[in-house]
C-alpha cells in the first residue's frame, strides 16, 4: 500500500488516500465518531417518587392530626356549651315576657311549662308568639312532639318536669303561676361535656352530662355537684 492509498476500516479494500467515501462499501470517512461511554442512567420513575414521598408524609400527617384534632374537638365542645347556656338565657327571657305580657291571652300571669317549642309556635289570635328563635324550638326533645328534634349547636332542650320537691312544674294546661325549669343537654358525647339547667331564678347551673335530660330540679344544686355560672 503506497502513501497515495489507504485501507477502508470497514471492508478492508484499498482506496485512494484522499477518498472520503469508500467506493466498495460506501463507508464515509468524514462521519462523526461516536464516543464510547457508560450506559445511560435511568431516573427513578415519577410514581415511585410519589409513593416514597407519601410514605414519608403519612407519619407526619398522623402526628399532626393526633395533636390538632383533640384540640379542635375541645374547642368545638366549648363553643357548643357556651351556645347552650346562652339559649337557656333566651328561654328565661321568653318566660318573663310570656308571664308579664300575658302572651297566651288567658288573662292570668303564669309561666309556660309544657315544652320548649311552644314559646315560639303557640298561636294566639292566629299569630305565633315567637318568643324564642326557631333553632331553639326545633331542638326541643320533649317526647311526643310533632317533629324529630334537630340539635342547636349540638344541644337539645327540654322543660324539666318536676321541681326540687318532686312537684310537677305543669300545674295544668302547661302553666304555673310562679315556677318553671328548663335543661339543655348534649345530643351526643362529642357535642359537649356538660348539662345546663335554669329556672325562674334566672341562674344557669352547669353539671357533668348524665347522658340525657334532667327531669327533676336538684334539691341543693351546689351540694349535688352543679356549678353556678355568672
Amino acid at each position: 500500500m503506497s502513501s497515495e492509498t489507504k485501507v477502508c476500516p470497514q471492508c478492508a479494500e484499498t482506496i485512494q488516500a484522499a477518498a472520503v467515501l469508500c467506493r466498495f462499501c460506501k463507508y464515509r470517512y468524514d462521519a462523526p465518531a461516536v464516543a464510547a461511554g457508560p450506559p445511560p442512567r435511568r431516573g427513578i420513575p415519577a410514581i415511585v417518587l410519589v409513593i416514597i414521598l407519601l410514605a414519608g408524609a403519612v407519619p407526619v400527617i398522623a402526628i399532626i392530626a393526633a395533636i390538632a384534632i383533640p384540640g379542635l374537638l375541645a374547642s368545638q365542645r366549648a363553643a357548643n356549651e357556651r351556645g347552650a347556656a346562652s339559649s337557656l338565657k333566651s328561654l328565661t327571657a321568653a318566660e318573663a315576657d310570656f308571664r308579664a305580657n300575658d302572651r297566651d291571652g288567658n288573662g292570668i300571669e303564669d309561666f309556660w311549662t309544657g315544652d320548649v317549642r311552644s314559646l315560639s309556635t303557640m298561636r294566639v289570635k292566629g299569630q305565633q308568639i315567637l318568643l324564642i328563635e326557631p333553632g331553639i324550638a326545633q331542638a326541643d326533645a320533649t317526647p311526643g312532639g310533632p317533629m324529630t328534634p334537630f340539635p342547636k349547636g349540638g344541644y337539645l332542650f327540654m322543660a324539666i318536669k318536676f321541681d326540687e320537691s318532686g312537684k310537677p312544674y305543669d300545674l295544668g294546661k302547661g302553666r304555673n303561676p310562679s315556677r318553671f325549669g328548663f335543661c339543655a343537654y348534649p345530643a351526643n358525647p362529642s357535642s359537649g361535656r356538660r348539662t345546663f339547667i335554669v329556672n325562674e331564678e334566672n341562674k344557669i347551673w352547669a353539671g357533668v352530662w348524665g347522658g340525657g335530660p334532667v327531669e327533676r330540679w336538684p334539691s341543693h344544686p351546689a351540694a349535688e355537684g352543679w356549678r353556678g355560672l355568672d
